[in-house]
C-alpha cells in the first residue's frame, strides 16, 4: 500500500502536477476512476487492502494517497536487494531460508575483488583474463565472471565491463551465452560453482 502510493505520488513530488490524476501517464487513474482502467492494468491487489467492494476502495485509495502529498523523497524504497526484496539485508536472507532457493540474495563484492577471486580459481593471471580477445580459455574465464557477476553479486553489467576491460555488450552476451547452456556444459558449471563458492566464503569481499 505504501509503495503503491509513493509511485503514484511521483510525478507531484517532482512538480509535474498537484493531484496525481493529472498526470496523463500514470496508471493512478485506473485505480481511482473505473472510465480510465485499461484491460492490461490490475488494481485488484492493491484496492482489496481497502475494501471489497471496489467503489468504496477506490474512494479510500485516493484518500490514502492523497493525505501523503509533501512527503518527500524515501531512500528505502531504493535500497533495494537483487532487485526483488525491499528491506533489510536480514530480511532478506530470512526469505532466501523460507525459499529454500540458494544464491537468491546477491553477495556485495566489488568488481576487482571478483575478479582477483576468479582469477586465484582458474590459476590465471589478470591479463590472460582481460580484454576482448577471443581464446578459448579466455573467453570461458570471462564468460563464467560475468555471468557469477550478475546472478550471484550486486555487480551491475557496467562494472563488469570496466573490470574486464570489454563493453558492456559483450557483458550481456557473455551472460546469454552461459544461460542457455550452464545445463549442458560441465566444465562451464564447474568454472561458475568454484568462482561461487570462494565469492560466498568472503575472503576476497575487501
Amino acid at each position: 500500500m505504501e509503495l503503491s502510493r509513493y509511485l503514484h505520488l511521483n510525478p507531484v513530488r517532482a512538480k509535474l502536477v498537484n493531484d496525481p490524476a493529472e498526470y496523463a501517464w500514470s496508471s493512478y487513474g485506473g485505480y481511482v476512476r473505473e472510465s480510465q482502467g485499461h484491460k492490461w492494468l490490475d488494481t485488484g491487489d492493491v484496492l482489496r487492502q481497502f475494501n471489497r467492494k471496489v467503489s468504496d476502495a477506490r474512494k479510500l485509495y485516493r484518500k490514502f494517497v492523497l493525505e501523503a502529498i509533501g512527503e518527500g523523497h524515501r531512500e528505502e524504497y531504493y535500497e533495494v536487494l537483487d532487485g526483488r526484496f525491499l528491506g533489510d539485508r536480514e530480511f532478506a536472507e530470512d526469505i532466501k531460508a523460507k525459499a529454500e532457493t540458494p544464491g537468491y540474495v546477491r553477495i556485495k563484492i566489488r568488481s576487482e575483488a571478483l575478479l582477483t577471486a576468479a582469477c586465484a580459481v582458474s590459476n590465471k593471471k589478470r591479463e590472460e583474463v582481460k580484454g576482448g580477445g577471443k581464446e578459448r580459455e579466455r573467453v570461458r574465464a570471462r564468460e563464467a565472471i560475468c555471468y557469477v557477476g550478475r546472478t550471484r553479486t550486486e555487480l551491475s553489467v557496467k562494472s563488469l565491463a570496466e573490470a574486464l576491460g570489454v563493453d558492456a555488450t559483450c557483458v550481456s552476451r557473455s551472460i546469454s551465452r552461459v544461460e542457455s547452456r550452464i545445463t549442458e556444459d560441465k566444465a562451464m558449471k564447474k568454472v561458475v560453482d568454484e568462482i561461487v563458492a570462494v565469492v560466498e566464503n568472503g575472503k576476497y569481499h575487501a
